[in-house]
């Protein structure tokens, strides 16, 4: 019962039913609750789709306390070294850039990239969405030829391991072309977009 609810939380907030999302999670964490086995990691995935829901809504300084929350109790969990929490510092990454913390959101998107490339199991393709995120770092911090270069590489892994058609090959080349235009180079833009 409880993966179904989160399953169906996660697709509630695809819809972008952020009201639908939080009660299908807390009805799941309630469950989860009353379980005797401990259920450490499945609490955190309930809660980050929680998250996710308060992001929905704008709310970002709850969801940015809510992510750091997630982040030190996974770190807890599998320790700092993991790349499994390679995810939670990219999750924290995405919020810090809402808040326009720049330099922060540079510095956990980093931390996830290092975690993913120390670990030769984790899935390759995931480095395109921390690249993504990074860009969009230094692009907001005005820092636009680093932003460039972290968004061709996002580019291409996204594009060797997923293909041309993917969200992170096209988020990057979106965010590519606004460089681009913060390096006044407006006809390059153009064409990319």
């Amino acid at each position: 019962m409880v993966d179904l609810l989160s399953s169906r939380a996660v697709l509630h907030g695809m819809r972008g039913d952020a009201s639908a999302q939080r009660a299908d999670g807390m009805r799941a964490l309630e469950i989860l609750g009353r379980l005797p086995e401990e259920r450490t990691e499945a609490v955190l995935r309930v809660q980050t789709t929680l998250v996710k829901a308060d992001a929905r809504e704008g709310r970002y300084p709850e969801a940015l306390a809510r992510y750091t929350d997630i982040l030190e109790r996974r770190i807890r969990l599998h320790g700092a070294a993991d790349s499994r929490v390679a995810v939670d510092h990219n999750n924290l990454s995405v919020m810090l850039l809402m808040l326009e913390r720049y330099a922060e959101a540079e510095a956990a998107g980093r931390r996830a990239l290092a975690l993913l490339r120390s670990n030769p199991e984790a899935p390759r393709a995931r480095q395109a969405w921390v690249l993504n995120s990074i860009g969009a770092a230094q692009w907001g911090a005005g820092a636009y030829a680093a932003a460039l270069a972290t968004l061709a590489e996002s580019a291409a892994i996204a594009e060797e391991t997923l293909g041309a058609n993917v969200d992170p090959h096209a988020i990057a080349r979106n965010l590519s072309a606004q460089a681009l235009l913060g390096l006044g180079r407006k006809a390059e833009a153009e064409a990319l977009w």
